[in-house]
């Protein structure tokens, strides 16, 4: 059990490593730019660590949006969270994780965003979404591109409005829409 954890522990931090150095290499170039060499050696691990856990490099960013939705794990029911809560949750995710979204915004990669946003409201937050009365699948949508949009918005304008002021919004977005 002590080999297991130690397992875990180090492929946790070769991860991290990879994503740090994928993020720090964004910030200079472009992803097809960015090879595996230049990744693993910048994030110090071998290329045999990076093939272990990915296939290409986007994977690092789609395992990093799956692996806490929008900033929530997958066990989040309306039972347990408010409305205000995920919310509050998502903003917070997202300033927590600011350079890596403006860096995705600048690479004109925030639809690995949105297709994330997409799969979690059709699943994981469905009740949610259904809550606001969003129940018919282009009314989720809908409900989608509106996230993401604001989010895309938010990010791009460099994230200036505060946490609170962007959940107050999203409120007023989410509630003026009304469902029959």
């Amino acid at each position: 059990m002590g080999r297991n954890a130690y397992t875990q522990a180090q492929l946790s931090f070769s991860k991290s490593c990879l994503f740090d150095a994928l993020v720090d290499l964004l910030e200079e170039k472009d992803l097809y730019q960015i090879g595996i060499t230049e990744l693993t050696e910048k994030a110090g691990v071998s290329r045999t660590t990076f093939y272990r856990n990915y296939n290409q490099i986007s994977d690092i960013i789609v395992e990093f949006l799956h692996e806490r939705p929008m900033g929530w794990t997958t066990d989040i029911t309306p039972d347990k969270y408010s409305a205000y809560d995920v919310t509050a949750g998502y903003f917070d995710y997202l300033i927590a994780n600011k350079k890596f979204f403006q860096t995705l915004y600048k690479r004109n990669l925030l639809h690995y965003l949105l297709e994330t946003t997409h799969e979690v409201f059709f699943g994981v937050f469905k009740p949610f979404v259904e809550a606001f009365g969003f129940h018919e699948p282009y009314q989720i949508s809908c409900f989608v591109g509106t996230v993401y949009q604001v989010t895309y918005d938010w990010i791009a304008g460099g994230m200036k409005e505060s946490r609170d002021d962007m959940i107050n919004l999203s409120a007023k977005i989410i509630t003026s829409f009304r469902f029959e």
